[in-house]
């Protein structure tokens, strides 16, 4: 029988970096919102340029965000209908979900490679 104590776990868990708001967390939030980017509606640059992040979360801070995020108003009047799409030509609402769609495999291969990095060298220290 094998008897792991729950603070070594802890400890592992902290060296490695997978604890909640753990370096992987926050390299995981980091991409998605660098991979989010050229979904996002992108005029003159406020929207997409005013993103506050945390380790597990990140937010458009523009009054408008949320307009742009559903593509018309909370109570559905006023649809957006000419969105421009000269810088970001993949621009659209609920970017989250299509950059998921298109590329959620890409992040989850950059946090693997990220998760590698880390027990690497983890190891050889």
């Amino acid at each position: 029988m094998a008897y792991i104590e729950l603070s070594s776990l802890n400890k592992l868990q902290k060296q490695l970096g997978i604890e909640p708001d753990g370096v992987v967390q926050t390299f995981f939030t980091h991409t998605c919102r660098l991979h989010c980017d050229k979904y996002v509606p992108y005029e003159s640059g406020p929207l997409s340029n005013n993103v506050s992040e945390t380790p597990s979360s990140f937010t458009y801070e523009s009054p408008y965000a949320e307009y742009q995020y559903r593509g018309e108003r909370k109570d559905g009047s006023h649809k957006i209908v000419n969105r421009t799409y000269d810088k970001h030509p993949l621009a659209t609402s609920y970017w989250d979900k299509h950059m998921v769609t298109a590329e959620g495999n890409e992040v989850a291969s950059e946090v693997r490679q990220f998760m590698r990095r880390k027990i690497w060298q983890e190891l050889k220290q």
